[in-house]
C-alpha cells in the first residue's frame, strides 16, 4: 500500500509539472532590488522580462503590494511563483484569506517558513542541534490552519526548509507533510540551507526521497567554506551536479535563485544569473 502511495504522488506530482514549461526559472525578490524605492514592481518586471527569466517569489509584505506586483507581472506576462511567508511556533502568522483570494487560480504558492519559538519574547533561539520533532504538534497546527486557508481558494502551501530556523531542510518539510494530511501541502529544497546544514553528499538521496512532493526548490553559487551565498557564476560548489540529480528525481519544476545578501549591481548580477543558467541547462538538458 505504501508504495501504490508513493506511485501515486509521483505520478501526481508529473502530471502537474507538465502542464507548465519544465525548469521555469525566476529569482528571489531580494535579488531584485527588494525595499529600494526605484525598484518598482514595474521596473522590476520589466528588467525580468527583458533578461529572459520566467517571473519572481516575493517576500510577502501586504495585501496592497501583491496586487500591485500582480498588476506588473501581468502586464509583462510573467508569473509570480510564491509568496513567502514566516511564522514562528507559538505566534501565528499573519492573516492570509485576503491574499489567498489574490492568488486565486494563479498557479502561486504559499511558501512557509517556521522559526523556532522566542525563549526570552523577541528572539528566537538558533544553534547546530535545535530538536527537530518535539514541538510538532505546535507546528502542525499551523500548517493545518494555512493549508486550510489555503485550500479554500485553490491554493497550495509549500514548506520552506531554513537553516537554523524549526524546518531546516527537505527531510523536515517531508517528515511535517506526512504528520499533517494535508493534500494541498507540498515540500521545497533549498540548495543553499542543504550545504549550510551539511548535506552536501547527500543532494541525490534527499532529492529522490522528496521528489513525490516536490514543488519548488532553489538554487545559487555558493563558497562551502563561509557558507556564503553568490551569484550563480561563482563559488565552489557544482550546481549543475544538483540539478541534474533532481531530474534524475523526476523533478522538472520551478527553480529559483536565491539572492540574499549577494554583493553587487542588481541588474549586473540578474545578466550573469541568467547567463549562468543558460549555460547550466546545456549542461544538464533542463529542456524536458
Amino acid at each position: 500500500m505504501k508504495s501504490l502511495f508513493y506511485s501515486l504522488g509521483f505520478a501526481a506530482l508529473l502530471c502537474a509539472q507538465a502542464l507548465a514549461a519544465p525548469f521555469q526559472f525566476f529569482p528571489f525578490d531580494s535579488g531584485v532590488g527588494r525595499g529600494k524605492p526605484e525598484w518598482t514592481p514595474d521596473r522590476q518586471a520589466g528588467i525580468l522580462k527583458e533578461l529572459g527569466y520566467d517571473g519572481i517569489g516575493y517576500n510577502y509584505v501586504s495585501l496592497e503590494k501583491l496586487a500591485a506586483w500582480q498588476k506588473a507581472f501581468d502586464a509583462q506576462g510573467l508569473k509570480i511563483f510564491s509568496i513567502y511567508v514566516a511564522s514562528t511556533i507559538g505566534k501565528p502568522p499573519p492573516k492570509l484569506d485576503e491574499a489567498l483570494a489574490l492568488l486565486k487560480g494563479r498557479g502561486t504558492y504559499v511558501w512557509l517558513n517556521m522559526a523556532m519559538p522566542a525563549t526570552d519574547g523577541t528572539t528566537p533561539p538558533t544553534g547546530p542541534n535545535p530538536p527537530r520533532d518535539s514541538l510538532d504538534n505546535e507546528a502542525l497546527g499551523i500548517i493545518r490552519n494555512v493549508c486550510a486557508a489555503a485550500k479554500q481558494q485553490g491554493v497550495d502551501v509549500v514548506l520552506y526548509g531554513h537553516k537554523n530556523l524549526y524546518i531546516e531542510t527537505a527531510e523536515d518539510c517531508l517528515r511535517l507533510r506526512q504528520k499533517a494530511g494535508c493534500d494541498n501541502l507540498f515540500i521545497s529544497m533549498n540548495f543553499c540551507h542543504e550545504l549550510a546544514f551539511g548535506n552536501l553528499n547527500r543532494l541525490g538521496e534527499i532529492a529522490k526521497k522528496c521528489a513525490p512532493y516536490l514543488r519548488l526548490v532553489s538554487i545559487n553559487g555558493y563558497e562551502l567554506a563561509n557558507k556564503k551565498i553568490l551569484r550563480l557564476d561563482r563559488g565552489d560548489v557544482d550546481v549543475a551536479t544538483f540539478l541534474e540529480a533532481l531530474k534524475a528525481a523526476g523533478y522538472i519544476g520551478p527553480v529559483g535563485l536565491q539572492c540574499f545578501m549577494v554583493p553587487g549591481d542588481v541588474t549586473e548580477n540578474l545578466k550573469a544569473d541568467m547567463e549562468a543558467w543558460k549555460k547550466i541547462c546545456a549542461t544538464v538538458d533542463l529542456t524536458k
